[in-house]
C-alpha cells in the first residue's frame, strides 16, 4: 500500500499521475483474439487475462470490499462475493 514511483514524473512522462484503481473501480480484464500455429495449421485462439481480486492486504480495496458486504448480506459468503468480483 506504498507509492514506489514519483507523481511528478508519472505525470511529465505519461499525463497522469493518479491510478484510476478505487473503492469504485470493478475488475480489470484484457480480452484478444490470437492467431497460434499447431503443426502448421493456423488456429485462432480467445484469451482473457483478469487481474484477480487483491487480498494480499487488510487495506486493500477489494479485500475492504469483501469485508464490508458480509456485514449487509448474512446470506453472502466470501466465496460468493470474490466470485462475482472475478
Amino acid at each position: 500500500m506504498n507509492l514506489y514511483y514519483s507523481k511528478k514524473l508519472m505525470k511529465k512522462y505519461f499525463g497522469y499521475q493518479d491510478s484510476i484503481y478505487n473503492e469504485k473501480s470493478s475488475n480489470i480484464a484484457v480480452f484478444s483474439k490470437t492467431p497460434v500455429l499447431v503443426k502448421n495449421k493456423k488456429f485462432d485462439i480467445n484469451v482473457v487475462n483478469v487481474i484477480a481480486p487483491a487480498l494480499d492486504s487488510y487495506k486493500q480495496k477489494d479485500y475492504i470490499k469483501i469485508k464490508n458486504k458480509i456485514g449487509f448480506n448474512k446470506k453472502l459468503t466470501n466465496e460468493d462475493i470474490y466470485e462475482k468480483m472475478i
